[in-house]
């Protein structure tokens, strides 16, 4: 006899017998507490759906916001500098594109003095061989008149 039945006087094989089904009777019971539990917790009292979502898409919102957000931080902090500079470089474009003009038009105008002095000093060249030129021909007239009187 098992000493746990000790004060029941019931013969070993009938007690061998209904054991088993009783164990298994009570492990299928509570197998199917457990799982009517389990159900409870999956499938019982929810908030309503509409205010899940509600929350989801507020939640939802928020974070997108703040990624966003950050997103154009981050943007700005690398922009802000390159923006910086390209406006440093559109100023100096535009102060050398003046400072070409001004070449330019300094250019233009050496050149217009160049060409004016350079025509005055050909019409003065040009006077002065005219100059040359009418004291030969005159030399030359006297020579000739000269040479006249000195032949027989």
């Amino acid at each position: 006899m098992i000493p746990i039945f000790a004060d029941l006087e019931i013969p070993m094989e009938k007690l061998t017998g209904w054991l088993p089904g009783m164990i298994a009777f009570l492990f299928v019971v509570a197998l199917l507490l457990t799982i009517w539990n389990a159900g409870n917790k999956a499938f019982g009292a929810k908030p309503p759906l509409d205010d899940q979502l509600k929350h989801m898409v507020k939640t939802l919102r928020g974070e997108i916001m703040r990624e966003k957000n950050s997103a154009l931080k981050e943007y700005r902090l690398k922009l802000d500098p390159v923006a910086a500079r390209v406006e440093k470089s559109e100023h100096a474009i535009i102060a050398l594109q003046k400072a070409n003009q001004d070449v330019l038009t300094k250019l233009d105008d050496d050149k217009q003095q160049i060409l004016a002095a350079g025509e005055d000093r050909g019409e003065k060249l040009h006077d002065r061989i005219n100059d040359v030129l009418s004291a030969v021909s005159e030399l030359r007239g006297q020579m000739s008149e000269i040479s006249k009187r000195n032949q027989p």
